[in-house]
């Protein structure tokens, strides 16, 4: 019984400083995260973080949600491919916890709360990819979490939105990098032969469709799929590339896609020997992107 008390007690101790930091410090781009007393309230957010248990979804949910927003307000434009970010503190801070998120990445969530929480992770980890900082971005791409993250979009999470659209912009943020064989190391055993050949070839969800339609057209205008992408896979799109244009033509209209039909067919029209085959897809209006579970 007294241990149960004690634990009561130290989650509401918990719960009051989480809530009186967010609720007290306004995160917006005009702050500065190097100064001592900001920099103390993120690590005391990031350590909190850890102690919170599966039934404090909602304090988890502003925790992270408070970090993407941090994230998205600090973004460099820079042309630069890395450099220090504006806010060196705050991604130096989340660096010292990336082995604690990407065990949460290494784990595959089942119930609704789980997912939604993940799904939260995943758009904050994605925001970290975004820092330009070498030494986070190394550090989150060493783990395999990112190979788990991109091997759900074939179950748990092919029908939502706003993961998938994660799941590319990080894709698109290591690409800019011209981490090519990390990408490679993440994104090849999900990218197989049979998975593409589903999504393209048969029913998948608009998001999916042109998440890999993009992706596999990215590769080759990089010139960078012989790196990322098996030889079969290369094998496939090249059989049928003449195809794809041709689909996505007769279905631009209900895709609004068409930038990827215009590049491609200028491909197609520079290899004269690319053989034509004939197949349907009508990507599904299926899109059920995760609602908060207080939100039900």
């Amino acid at each position: 019984m007294s241990i149960f008390i004690e634990d009561t007690i130290q989650s509401l101790t918990l719960f009051r400083r989480i809530k009186t930091i967010i609720k007290e410090f306004d995160f917006d781009e005009g702050i500065d995260f190097v100064v001592k007393g900001n920099r103390l309230f993120i690590q005391s957010l990031l350590q909190d973080y850890f102690e919170l248990k599966d039934k404090d979804f909602a304090l988890k949910e502003q925790i992270l949600k408070t970090f993407i927003s941090i994230c998205k307000t600090h973004h460099s434009t820079s042309p630069k491919q890395f450099e220090t970010p504006k806010n060196y503190v705050f991604y130096s801070e989340c660096e010292k916890y990336i082995e604690r998120w990407c065990e949460i990445l290494s784990t595959k969530p089942k119930s609704v709360t789980e997912k939604y929480i993940y799904l939260l992770v995943v758009q904050f980890i994605n925001e970290l990819v975004k820092s330009k900082q070498l030494s986070l971005v190394s550090k989150i791409i060493s783990y395999e979490s990112l190979t788990i993250v991109f091997s759900l979009i074939q179950n748990e999470f092919k029908t939502s939105t706003i993961y998938i659209r994660n799941c590319f912009s990080i894709y698109n943020e290591l690409s800019s990098y011209k981490l090519y064989e990390e990408l490679n190391r993440i994104i090849s055993s999900t990218f197989t032969l049979s998975f593409i050949q589903n999504v393209l070839l048969r029913h998948s969800t608009k998001d999916l469709y042109v998440f890999v339609s993009e992706l596999l057209y990215d590769s080759i205008k990089n010139q960078s799929n012989g790196i990322i992408f098996s030889q079969d896979v290369n094998d496939f799109l090249q059989l049928v590339l003449d195809s794809l244009v041709k689909q996505h033509i007769e279905i631009n209209s209900y895709l609004e896609f068409d930038e990827f039909s215009k590049s491609l067919n200028s491909i197609t029209k520079t290899n004269g020997a690319l053989v034509r085959v004939s197949f349907n897809c009508s990507p599904s209006v299926s899109d059920t992107s995760l609602i908060p579970p207080s939100r039900l």
